[in-house]
């Protein structure tokens, strides 16, 4: 069993990356709908089991792949005007979700590391879309990148 990180772990290794203060509080769960453009990280155990996933809705995914970039906040609003999150900002917004890895790194919880980061969200493993959208163990945020804006981020893990 995976034990989901608290709030302010994931707060710290997001305020820590992009040298801000991002703004976190309870959200709700990303769904189908809200999933669309996003972006689906898969963190497995040591025999590759995936165990946990994070989901990044499209405004989110580009706020915090811009921010970590240092990209203006226009390249956030393009990319959400055009429902496509660019390779720029993908390739940034998986090395976040690379160190978010070390959130879960908690007492009693296996081992995880970054699997992959899939865009669009519908394109990662059946097994892991079903883990977002009905995980049991859930953190759903609302998150604000300041100078780049609002999202949200669902985290899931395996009972």
């Amino acid at each position: 069993m995976t034990t989901l990180p608290p709030v302010k772990r994931v707060k710290d290794i997001l305020d820590g990356l992009l040298g801000r203060d991002v703004t976190t509080r309870p959200g709700t769960p990303l769904d189908g709908v809200g999933a669309i453009g996003g972006v689906l990280a898969t963190y497995v155990n040591d025999t590759d089991e995936v165990c946990a996933v994070a989901g990044w809705d499209l405004p989110a995914a580009a706020g915090v792949g811009a921010a970590l970039g240092l990209y203006p906040a226009g390249t956030v609003r393009e990319a959400v005007h055009q429902q496509h999150l660019p390779q720029d900002l993908f390739d940034a917004l998986s090395e976040v979700s690379n160190v978010l890895a070390s959130a879960f790194q908690l007492p009693g919880n296996p081992h995880l590391r970054l699997e992959r980061t899939y865009r669009p969200v519908a394109a990662a493993p059946p097994l892991a879309t079903s883990l977002l959208y009905s995980g049991l163990q859930r953190l759903d945020l609302d998150l604000d990148v300041p100078g780049y804006g609002p999202g949200r981020l669902s985290v899931a893990a395996a009972a």
